[in-house]
């Protein structure tokens, strides 16, 4: 027995030293940003089974306390499932300084000085809409 164990320790210590890659879209973990307030320009939207958006000044939130104003450039072509997807003011809550609440549904929020990522349930058909700081 104690020549299996000592057989198997090389493949348990070579297989147990993979170093954790990060997701390239996502801000660090380690912020202490936890409001989203402030005006956001959508950048990505990953939705599930539809193909990725990228947008450049085209849909801006500007988020202040308990509400969201929607603004989006005419001729923009928004995708089906982008939520808040039309021009106006919508109500948001924040459960959590992780979590924003819009229209029933509870995503997750990572937020720093140069971010602000919104997810929900991304591996099983959700979605993910990534903004940085913007000025319409």
């Amino acid at each position: 027995m104690k020549h299996l164990l000592l057989s198997a320790l090389p493949l348990l210590l070579f297989t147990a030293c993979g170093k954790d890659e990060q997701d390239p879209v996502s801000p660090p973990a380690n912020t202490s940003v936890t409001t989203p307030e402030g005006l956001w320009s959508l950048m990505r939207f990953e939705g599930g089974f539809v193909p990725i958006v990228e947008f450049s000044n085209e849909v801006y939130w500007s988020v202040t306390d308990g509400q969201i104003l929607v603004m989006i450039a005419d001729g923009t072509t928004i995708p089906v499932g982008l939520p808040l997807g039309a021009n106006g003011a919508y109500s948001y809550e924040q459960p959590s300084a992780s979590s924003m609440s819009l229209n029933g549904l509870v995503y997750t929020m990572a937020v720093t000085d140069t971010s602000l990522v919104l997810e929900y349930n991304l591996a099983a058909d959700g979605m993910r809409l990534t903004f940085v700081p913007g000025t319409p």
